[in-house]
Protein backbone atom coordinates (compact mmCIF):
# COMPACT_ATOMS: atom_id res chain seq x y z
CA UNK A 1 0.00 0.00 0.00
CA UNK A 2 2.79 2.20 0.46
CA UNK A 3 4.33 1.39 -2.69
CA UNK A 4 0.80 2.80 -4.27
CA UNK A 5 1.32 5.92 -2.51
CA UNK A 6 -2.17 4.82 -0.54
CA UNK A 7 -0.41 5.00 3.25
CA UNK A 8 2.68 6.84 4.50
CA UNK A 9 4.83 4.85 6.97
CA UNK A 10 6.85 7.49 9.55
CA UNK A 11 9.34 5.90 12.52
CA UNK A 12 7.83 7.11 15.90
CA UNK A 13 10.27 9.15 17.75
CA UNK A 14 9.42 7.87 21.00
CA UNK A 15 9.25 4.55 20.40
CA UNK A 16 11.98 2.71 18.17
CA UNK A 17 10.25 -0.48 17.19
CA UNK A 18 6.76 1.91 16.58
CA UNK A 19 5.87 2.54 12.70
CA UNK A 20 2.65 4.69 12.11
CA UNK A 21 1.03 3.89 9.28
CA UNK A 22 -1.57 6.88 7.91
CA UNK A 23 -3.52 7.25 5.15
CA UNK A 24 -2.10 9.59 2.32
CA UNK A 25 -5.10 11.85 0.19
CA UNK A 26 -4.80 9.39 -2.54
CA UNK A 27 -5.38 6.71 0.47
CA UNK A 28 -8.21 8.59 1.47
CA UNK A 29 -9.95 8.62 -2.19
CA UNK A 30 -9.42 4.83 -2.72
CA UNK A 31 -10.98 4.44 1.05
CA UNK A 32 -14.39 6.79 -0.47
CA UNK A 33 -13.88 5.04 -3.52
CA UNK A 34 -14.42 1.13 -2.29
CA UNK A 35 -16.90 2.50 0.13
CA UNK A 36 -19.62 4.06 -2.43
CA UNK A 37 -19.51 1.23 -4.58
CA UNK A 38 -23.36 0.37 -4.71
CA UNK A 39 -23.05 -3.19 -6.15
CA UNK A 40 -20.86 -4.29 -2.94
CA UNK A 41 -23.80 -2.92 -0.80
CA UNK A 42 -26.58 -4.51 -3.15
CA UNK A 43 -24.88 -8.30 -2.59
CA UNK A 44 -24.24 -7.87 0.68
CA UNK A 45 -27.77 -6.87 1.81
CA UNK A 46 -29.01 -10.10 0.22
CA UNK A 47 -27.42 -11.49 3.82
CA UNK A 48 -29.53 -11.41 7.13
CA UNK A 49 -27.63 -9.25 9.95
CA UNK A 50 -27.00 -12.92 11.53
CA UNK A 51 -25.23 -13.99 7.77
CA UNK A 52 -23.45 -11.26 7.54
CA UNK A 53 -21.64 -11.59 11.72
CA UNK A 54 -20.82 -15.06 10.46
CA UNK A 55 -19.06 -13.89 7.86
CA UNK A 56 -17.08 -11.45 9.64
CA UNK A 57 -16.06 -14.13 12.10
CA UNK A 58 -15.10 -16.47 9.42
CA UNK A 59 -13.41 -14.08 7.64
CA UNK A 60 -11.65 -13.05 10.61
CA UNK A 61 -11.03 -16.77 11.61
CA UNK A 62 -9.58 -17.06 8.76
CA UNK A 63 -7.13 -14.17 8.99
CA UNK A 64 -6.03 -15.17 12.59
CA UNK A 65 -5.40 -18.56 11.05
CA UNK A 66 -3.51 -16.82 7.92
CA UNK A 67 -1.04 -14.86 10.58
CA UNK A 68 -0.04 -18.39 12.31
CA UNK A 69 0.71 -19.61 9.33
CA UNK A 70 3.10 -16.82 8.53
CA UNK A 71 4.49 -16.29 11.74
CA UNK A 72 2.56 -13.60 12.38
CA UNK A 73 0.91 -14.92 15.93
CA UNK A 74 -0.45 -11.50 17.10
CA UNK A 75 -3.65 -10.23 16.30
CA UNK A 76 -4.01 -7.20 14.13
CA UNK A 77 -5.73 -4.33 16.01
CA UNK A 78 -8.72 -4.23 13.45
CA UNK A 79 -11.24 -6.53 13.51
Amino acid sequence: MAREGLVRKTKDLDRKNLIRVTLTEKGREAYYQSTARKSIQRILSSLSEEQKQQLGLLLEELRNKALEELGLGHKLPFP
